[in-house]
């Protein structure tokens, strides 16, 4: 008798030890798939602020612009006139902590002191709205979407008008040279490329 109830106690005791175990693991599992979302959500906010500043930025700069070039009429040929970079209070100015979280990697790599450029504001803008398109293709799947973004660049696809350029033999063809070789993936780019050239 006194052995069977040892058994008995064992046995309890295990089956006790492998519920607590599935509990944790399901508790580690849900943890994981909350910071899973928060990252993402946090990507996604910073993209769409990054995107707010540049249109922003890009307002200011060519607002600019256009208070630059009356005064350059004049025929003068003074360096004052002739270099609004250095009228221009961002350029003598270091970077905020806060404008430097808000950039992104590639943003980052290419500080060399030229991003003040039109040019750069320009394709900083037309890369900011590409991040933002490849992201809301899966909202649950954002960031996998957004590492093509460099690649899509490098192709010479740095706006979404380059993609809605693209005819169907040109999509699968890009997506190949892109290198997106999951299934899921290519069906989902390749839907939203082909809606792009039907959008007016």
């Amino acid at each position: 008798q006194f052995d069977q109830d040892q058994k008995r106690s064992l046995l309890s005791n295990l089956y006790h030890d492998d519920s607590r175990v599935n509990i944790r693991d399901a508790e580690v599992e849900n943890a994981t798939l909350e910071l899973r979302r928060r990252i993402q959500k946090a990507e996604y906010e910073k993209h769409r602020r990054m995107e707010v500043d540049d249109d922003i930025k890009q307002l200011k700069g060519k607002k600019k612009a256009k208070d630059v070039a009356p005064s350059n009429q004049d025929g003068l040929d003074d360096d004052e006139s002739n270099n609004p970079v250095d009228d221009d209070p961002e350029c003598t100015t270091a970077l905020k902590a806060s404008d430097i979280r808000k950039m992104s990697v590639d943003e980052l790599l290419s500080l060399d002191g030229s991003n003040n450029q039109t040019e750069g504001t320009v394709s900083s803008l037309e890369g900011g709205r590409l991040r933002k398109w490849l992201a809301e293709i899966d909202g649950h799947k954002s960031m996998e979407y957004l590492s093509y973004a460099r690649s899509f660049e490098t192709q010479g696809f740095h706006s979404i008008k380059d993609l809605g350029l693209l005819d169907e033999e040109d999509v699968d063809r890009a997506l190949t040279e892109i290198g997106v070789n999951k299934f899921a993936h290519r069906a989902r780019l390749r839907k939203a490329i082909l809606r792009l050239s039907h959008v007016p």
